[in-house]
């Protein structure tokens, strides 16, 4: 299940820090160009409203602009800029006792309002009981899924057996579920599946008596193929992964070349599920950081298509500082970094960088900045904080990683379209790189 541990993992952000895409569209930050707003949907004229999502005792919060505005978060979480012209760089800033300090920077902002770290607030929540039989000529029991409603609707999974499946579901939309159970026969790949449709469960009391058929063997297959992976070491592996409303069930799998993955017929009963190909390559499936980048792709799959064609992003450019191990990191001199810059994938939506205090267990909880840039900006300056925010040196002299990820994104076509309504998610199709390297400042 090592690929769906990393499906999951992409769904947080870089995140390592603390709680969180068209990659050349939107201006440079601080250029002042103010017209009357662009073709791509970037805003006209001056202002700005920043909504972040939570305040941490004992803590001081700050939004820190980067034409040097700046606002306290004490007893709201929102700060107003009603005259900063935009494209303007957006910090928060959180500094921890004994001067511990964590940034996100969000730059080249030239939306009127945005929300940080996905502060939408939900709806009511809502549980909902179902339970039935599952029918399959094979022996041994199986798992359960059932979901609707996408990604904030009802959603619960657990294991069948000659006793049925109970489950309790839970989630933010009351709309129909299907639900899905299959087999693995041993492995932890599925082999066998069957679905039921539409469950109706927008009534509070128990839905009892569902009859779920596993009825389709993975008797087909969907041939893969790969370009752009050379950079990485070649393909060597796919999977199939079967999604039902955002939830993960189950995948399949092929490590041979061609690549050929097993698959159901995708009927009507079993386009209950939207399938996915999940490519990695390099340095395995792990989605760790390492020296060596590594790329992932997880493309939707039309349910009549025979066929997957992925194309890898190209490797991500770190220009300065420049690239090193741990063992012989870059030496910047104090005070000399005043940005960090790259060269990413024309295709890419966002880079995501961190720089991270390392040398030490705990150095990251010592400093930590995450950086979300439009990819084509190809530079985030260094902070200039107030001291009245924070006096110390930003970079002090220390070690530190840098954490690279540039990433594709399905349906974004701006970076800032991530922050833009409280509500956004982008679709669980991606492609991205990854990368780590290592300076000193002394």
């Amino acid at each position: 299940m090592r690929a769906l541990r990393g499906v999951a993992a992409l769904l947080l952000a870089l995140g390592a820090c603390g709680g969180d895409d068209d990659g050349g569209a939107r201006a440079d930050a601080g250029s002042g160009e103010d017209g009357g707003g662009d073709a791509d949907g970037s805003a006209a004229g001056s202002g700005l409203t920043v909504h972040a999502s939570y305040l941490v005792q004992g803590e001081d919060s700050w939004i820190v602009l980067s034409s040097g505005e700046h606002v306290l978060l004490e007893s709201t979480t929102d700060a107003s800029f009603p005259d900063v012209p935009l494209p303007v760089d957006v910090h928060r800033v959180d500094v921890k006792p004994l001067g511990h300090l964590t940034i996100r920077s969000y730059l080249a902002v030239d939306a009127h309002e945005i929300w940080l770290e996905g502060a939408g607030s939900y709806t009511e929540s809502y549980e909902r009981q179902i339970s039935g039989t599952v029918s399959s000529d094979v022996e041994g029991g199986g798992w359960v899924v059932a979901a609707g409603g996408g990604a904030l609707g009802l959603r619960g999974a657990g294991s069948w057996g000659a006793g049925g499946f109970d489950l309790t579901l839970h989630g933010y939309a009351v709309d129909p579920v299907d639900v899905v159970a299959y087999q693995t026969g041993g492995g932890s790949a599925a082999v066998r599946a069957g679905a039921l449709r539409g469950v109706d469960v927008s009534g509070e009391a128990p839905v009892t008596g569902l009859e779920v058929a596993i009825d389709h063997a993975f008797a087909q297959t969907l041939a893969v193929s790969v370009t752009g992976d050379e950079p990485y070491g070649g393909a060597y592996k796919a999977q199939l992964v079967f999604q039902v409303a955002d939830q993960i069930a189950f995948f399949t799998e092929d490590q041979d070349l061609p690549i050929q993955v097993p698959t159901p017929q995708m009927d009507t009963p079993m386009q209950a599920l939207d399938r996915y190909v999940w490519v990695p390559l390099g340095e395995g499936d792990g989605y760790d950081f390492g020296p060596l980048p590594t790329a992932r792709m997880y493309q939707k799959i039309a349910a009549d298509a025979g066929s997957a064609a992925v194309a890898a992003l190209a490797p991500f450019e770190l220009h300065r500082p420049e690239f090193a191990l741990a063992e012989s990191p870059t030496t910047v001199a104090a005070g000399s970094l005043d940005a960090i810059t790259w060269t990413a994938d024309p295709d890419a939506v966002q880079v995501e960088l961190m720089v991270q205090a390392s040398g030490d267990p705990g150095a990251y909880e010592e400093f930590c900045w995450e950086i979300f840039a439009p990819a084509g900006l190809g530079r985030a300056a260094v902070p200039d904080l107030p001291d009245e925010v924070f006096a110390g040196e930003l970079l002090a002299p220390r070690d530190y990683a840098l954490y690279m990820t540039q990433q594709d994104l399905d349906g974004i076509a701006r970076e800032i379209d991530l922050y833009t309504d409280p509500d956004r998610r982008p679709g669980p199709g991606y492609r991205n790189t990854r990368w780590l390297s290592y300076f000193t400042v002394e």
